[in-house]
């Protein structure tokens, strides 16, 4: 037998054995196909679903916080205390897991400005870092992150006020560096770390020279070096 006669039937053979296979287990691969067909379909419904969800959620949030500043800016305390309750009441519910990132920063972040509005330092910081962590790539990151720190500070923890300060100033696009650099300066100042101060004074006006804060930094770098 020749040699092109014996790979057409080495090739005849092989191919009847294919089909062979693929008869034997047509019905397994219809099985399959309709999995991953039925896979890529859920796949598809699952994110216009949460795309829908995560859009009802924000429209929530929104029309949430509109009430809230309504009340705020009345004068009848009962009515802004019955606010905030209802807020804390109704959007935790979107601080889980199963939300989308930036929906649960924005109910952290509703949360956090009830209990900063009501001076309660510790739980406002808990939900402004809940808000970062959440998000921590977000436009909102470093907003987040001061406020945070801001809370921090005024509840006394300053070591936990500088470094939440720092993840602010580490935030990209985060707009109120000159500010934070004051501050970190402030408290170094205030807790006796004169040098630290000094230099932090100097970045901000190195950095921002025709900055409001900068002028700021500039008279206590006087103060602190005279």
């Amino acid at each position: 037998m020749s040699t092109n006669a014996v790979r057409e039937k080495e090739s005849a053979t092989v191919s009847q054995r294919f089909n062979d296979f693929l008869t034997r287990y047509k019905t397994l691969f219809a099985i399959m196909l309709t999995t991953i067909l039925v896979a890529v379909i859920g796949l598809g419904l699952f994110t216009a679903i949460s795309e829908a969800n995560n859009k009802k959620a924000y429209t929530f949030l929104e029309d949430a916080e509109i009430s809230l500043e309504k009340a705020k800016n009345g004068t009848d305390q009962a009515a802004i205390t019955a606010a905030e309750d209802e807020v804390l009441a109704s959007v935790q519910k979107y601080t889980g897991t199963a939300n989308g990132n930036f929906v649960k920063t924005r109910a952290y972040m509703l949360i956090a400005e009830v209990y900063f509005s009501r001076k309660d330092w510790n739980a406002a910081q808990a939900a402004y870092i809940q808000a970062y962590e959440s998000s921590p790539k977000a436009y909102t990151a470093g907003l987040n992150a001061f406020n945070a720190a801001v809370c921090a500070d005024e509840a006394g923890n300053q070591d936990t006020a500088i470094e939440l300060f720092n993840k602010a100033l580490a935030s990209e696009g985060f707009s109120q560096a000159s500010r934070t650099m004051f501050n970190i300066a402030r408290i170094e100042e205030q807790r006796g770390n004169t040098e630290a101060a000094i230099k932090m004074y100097e970045n901000l006006f190195a950095s921002y020279p025709d900055d409001e804060w900068s002028i700021l930094a500039k008279s206590r770098h006087i103060a602190l070096t005279k």
